[in-house]
């Protein structure tokens, strides 16, 4: 709602250039700093990384423009719940600590939750659900 009352609709144009530009400025930086190293498979890793960043940042385009559609009404209403299964998610991965999960131990930390051939990392989900709340 505005100062008026009434709903607001469309885009912050100013708002989403900047994002834009800002994901572009990301973009160059990342590959600058990707130069190939001369070994035998660092071209190869080069080319797995130039071809991965512009792959995940599509996927985040397509996650934030799904959020975007998202009434704020409804994640109001969400954020409590959320904010308890993350906290819920942290309790689990310090109980694979205490239990004794030392295939999941890394570095004398446990940070995810194996999930098959994926991993979970509630410390992430945290940052978006305190966000949230």
């Amino acid at each position: 709602m505005n100062a008026s009352g009434r709903p607001v609709t469309g885009l912050d144009t100013p708002l989403l250039a900047v994002f834009l530009g800002l994901l572009m400025l990301g973009l160059v930086m990342v590959y600058s700093a990707n130069l190939p190293l001369p070994s035998s498979n660092a071209e190869e890793v080069f080319w797995r990384q130039m071809r991965s960043h512009p792959l995940h940042l599509g996927v985040s385009l397509l996650v934030f423009f799904f959020v975007l559609r998202v009434p704020s009404a409804w994640l109001e209403r969400v954020s409590g719940p959320l904010l308890a299964l993350g906290i819920a998610l942290l309790v689990v991965v310090a109980l694979i600590k205490l239990i004794g999960g030392a295939a999941f131990i890394r570095d004398g930390a446990v940070r995810a939750i194996p999930l098959g051939p994926l991993t979970l990392q509630p410390s992430e989900l945290m940052k978006v659900f305190a966000l949230l709340f």
